[in-house]
């Protein structure tokens, strides 16, 4: 483990220390698109004050604090979205929280959603299963053979909790108080709400400690214990079903199997005095436990598994025996592991990725120990890792005192107060989506976040498998990679990508086709991570004209008189692919399309005949040299450019029906019409790139054809996409960095590989609107959005009857690199 950062309040000497001194009164989760939440206090003028904060970890100074009343939290949970916040009170209170227009700063409380149990703690909570579940299979490979499917990520057959008409899966959640109250809340299709409780059967006494879980069906296991250690851990298997015409919701509460601890039917006199905590090792799945049992100064963990087992039928009078009489097989809870002698258990978090048992065997043969390892905090500041199957410790991290008093004080020069003399200890823990990094909360209200290594033994060959295999779950399953990118460096970078492309490529071209919008921005994120912001700036081009291709596609349709059953967006991609014509007037076919959405598209015709232009005319700078500059992998792409050739079919069809939306040249040449000059120019390029005899080099009447070309033309400029301003781009200084809350850290300097390159705009002080290729200016009057992973800007609210509304909307949720969303400035929302 290595610290990578921290972050401290401004206001350090109003902190309660008292709140964060027991580890049950701190709660935390992240989300699957690396959202961290976590609760803290502190006091004002004698009064204690409680909040839930939201941050991002790449950008952690700008997070986002949901004031609470004066109960404590006492669960937190997120949706599978990472979009919505689910969190439980003291009193009985559980509220939902959902990012404003998916900006990941600004929040909103959903009070459709919230419910109250009148003074019940609310003991667990959690989102009902809506039947999406993907398990990692890092032991097997990415094809077929012999008919059998060993993909890396297989989907398991898990149901969604509650349907409603047509099947779809019924948002909401379900919770458990310590009297044995079952309550769940859900919203219909029409956002209407739907509430029901019922008395799990045969409750001891008030529970202390509960967690939940699902079934394959979608049943819901909550698995309880009321903390006395003589008493067994409870386990009921609840059935809801919803009534469409009546909105109601009905339970079938049944009592499964308990478990009765191992340490006390076998040791004479057992230490321990109580069961400090029970959590279920996948949420997804129910059939895997883990106990753990404490006294004052030490613990111990349990794991058990819910088997079949066979029972042997009666002895009875061979009278009385039928030959049908046959073993019966039931289920019950079995103890398969055991870790004892462990100092007193703080607090346990444990990885999200759902594996099956042969693959945890296999991938802790090759080392890929992060997804597989239960984090627990001990006293004198230790946090450990043991594996989730065998309970074997993986490796013991201590957290210096030194690190821990230098997060006390963001100025080296400061004189600590007596107040600030108070010993920081560490009393929570929660591992990422990725089980890559982890971040540390001490009792003073700091936040600390560590690297975890994929490997156990580090090696670059070992770094780059582990790696990989990781990036290839975030590819399959759209998972946020933030963790994962920590651990990339410019050395293994090239490495990286290319051993993602050899576990992806032995599928099938559908597949690729399907994946490659996810292969690039994982790229993008990688080269963008290790400096190579050329590459980069390639990924975005290919990310950005996926896209346009979609959608200027979708606007053509035939003539009202035609009579072709043939899509002619079809008709054209076969015509362009059957043919090397250069000349673009022999591929124009008759097409309708409404004129008014053309000259709303005119900034995006420009920008592709932009690109175009500067492609065509780079040949020179690559035959000196300099290859490294942005579009250089671009000009030996034959996929790309074959697109980038359709499109200027396209516009030159509009260009025909519509001259106002024609790309604009300017030009030291008089010539009627430039965009038939580079089409014909790339439609050499594309000739030569689909030749199997092509191995990077162009020839020289080409290259000179291309130079004679910009000597002629005012090549445009191509802007280089620049990093948002994070930790992922400040961890190269090799030293653990230190913040604030709401103080904002000035950018880093960025060294950019290429100085030479001709036609590049490297740094920018005016603002562009990346998604729209809008100039903004250097003080734009309306807000824009940025995205936190790789910088891209765009405007918040787009101007009503533009007529690319369409265009704007595929880009609501997330960036078109998969990143989340934020905007500057922006506070909480009631």
């Amino acid at each position: 483990m290595e610290l990578v950062y921290s972050i401290s309040p401004q206001e350090k000497e109003v902190l309660h220390s008292a709140g964060h001194s027991d580890s049950s009164r701190i709660c935390s989760c992240w989300s699957r698109n690396n959202l961290l939440a976590y609760t803290w206090e502190k006091v004002v003028h004698g009064f204690i004050e409680r909040h839930i904060s939201i941050l991002d970890p790449n950008q952690p100074w700008n997070a986002q604090h949901i004031p609470l009343a004066n109960s404590s939290v006492t669960c937190l949970q997120w949706n599978d979205t990472g979009m919505k916040l689910l969190y439980g009170t003291s009193n009985g209170l559980c509220a939902v929280w959902s990012a404003s227009k998916n900006l990941t700063n600004c929040w909103k409380e959903k009070p459709v959603l919230n419910s109250d149990l009148h003074s019940e703690v609310i003991l667990a909570v959690s989102w009902l299963c809506v039947g999406r579940n993907m398990q990692f299979n890092p032991d097997k490979p990415s094809n077929m053979r012999d008919g059998e499917s060993k993909d890396k990520v297989s989907k398991t057959n898990q149901y969604p909790t509650l349907t409603q008409i047509g099947g779809q899966a019924m948002e909401g959640y379900v919770v458990v108080t310590p009297s044995g109250i079952l309550a769940v809340k859900c919203l219909t299709q029409i956002e209407q709400p739907v509430s029901a409780k019922t008395q799990l059967k045969n409750v001891f006494t008030n529970l202390r400690v509960a967690d939940i879980a699902f079934t394959s069906k979608g049943n819901i296991v909550v698995m309880a214990s009321n903390g006395n250690i003589h008493q067994p851990v409870q386990f009921w298997s609840v059935n809801i079903s919803y009534d469409d015409d009546a909105l109601r919701l009905s339970f079938e509460v049944d009592v499964m199997p308990s478990i009765t601890m191992d340490c006390i039917t076998k040791e004479v006199s057992c230490p321990y005095t109580e069961i400090s905590h029970v959590n279920f090792v996948s949420r997804p799945s129910s059939d895997h436990v883990i106990v753990c049992v404490s006294h004052a100064n030490g613990s111990a963990i349990e794991a058990w598994l819910y088997k079949e087992h066979k029972e042997a039928p009666p002895d009875l009078h061979r009278a009385f025996v039928s030959q049908s009489v046959m073993e019966e097989k039931i289920k019950r809870w079995k103890k398969v592991m055991t870790a004892q002698d462990l100092p007193r258990i703080l607090h346990l978090s444990l990885p999200t990725i759902s594996l099956s048992s042969s693959s945890m065997k296999i991938a802790s043969e090759i080392n890929l120990m992060n997804i597989l390892g239960i984090c627990i905090v001990f006293p004198d500041n230790v946090i450990k890792y043991l594996h989730r199957i065998t309970l074997v410790e993986m490796f013991s991290h201590r957290i210096p005192e030194n690190v821990l008093s230098n997060v006390e004080s963001h100025e080296i020069g400061k004189k600590r107060s007596r107040s600030d003399e108070l010993t920081s200890t560490v009393s929570h823990a929660r591992l990422s989506p990725m089980s890559c990094a982890l971040s540390v909360f001490d009792n003073r209200g700091n936040v600390l976040v560590f690297k975890v290594p994929p490997w156990l033994t580090k090696s670059n060959q070992m770094a780059v498998h582990s790696l990989a295999q990781l990036m290839c779950f975030c590819v399959w399953t759209g998972q946020e990679r933030w963790d994962v990118l920590l651990h990339v460096d410019h050395n293994i970078a090239n490495h990286v990508c290319e051993q993602v492309r050899c576990e992806l490529g032995s599928n099938s071209k559908v597949f690729l086709r399907l994946m490659s919008f996810k292969l690039h921005s994982l790229e993008m994120s990688v080269y963008q991570r290790s400096s190579r912001f050329s590459e980069a700036t390639d990924c975005h081009l290919r990310l950005m004209f996926a896209s346009i291709s979609v959608v200027f596609r979708s606007l053509l349709k035939p003539p009202h008189n035609s009579n072709d059953e043939q899509d002619p967006a079809d008709k054209l991609r076969e015509a362009c692919t059957s043919s090397y014509e250069t000349d673009i007037a022999r591929f124009l076919l008759s097409v309708d399309t409404d004129q008014k959405v053309l000259q709303s598209l005119q900034q995006l015709i420009q920008y592709v005949s932009d690109i175009a232009l500067y492609l065509v005319t780079l040949l020179p700078q690559i035959k000196h040299g300099i290859a490294n500059v942005p579009g250089a992998s671009l000009l030996r792409d034959h996929e790309f450019l074959e697109n980038l050739r359709e499109l200027l079919v396209i516009i030159q069809m509009w260009k025909l029906l519509k001259a106002a939306c024609a790309p604009v040249f300017f030009s030291l040449d008089e010539n009627p019409d430039w965009l038939s000059v580079v089409f014909e120019s790339l439609t050499e390029l594309v000739r030569i790139t689909s030749s199997s005899d092509f191995k990077g080099t162009f020839p020289d009447s080409v290259v000179e054809s291309s130079r004679t070309l910009s000597n002629k033309i005012i090549v445009p400029s191509i802007d280089v996409i620049s990093p948002a301003n994070g930790i992922l781009q400040r961890i190269k200084l090799k030293r653990p960095l230190r913040f604030e809350f709401g103080r904002t850290p000035r950018p880093t300097q960025i060294s950019y590989n290429y100085i030479n390159a001709n036609h590049v705009t490297v740094e920018a002080k005016a603002k562009v609107d990346h998604l729209r290729r809008i100039h903004l200016g250097v003080s734009p009057a309306t807000q824009w959005k940025t995205c936190s992973r790789c910088g891209v800007t765009s405007v918040l609210r787009h101007a009503q009857g533009s007529g690319l509304e369409f265009w704007e909307k595929r880009f609501n949720d997330a960036c078109i690199c998969g990143g989340n969303w934020n905007i500057d400035g922006h506070a909480i929302k009631k």
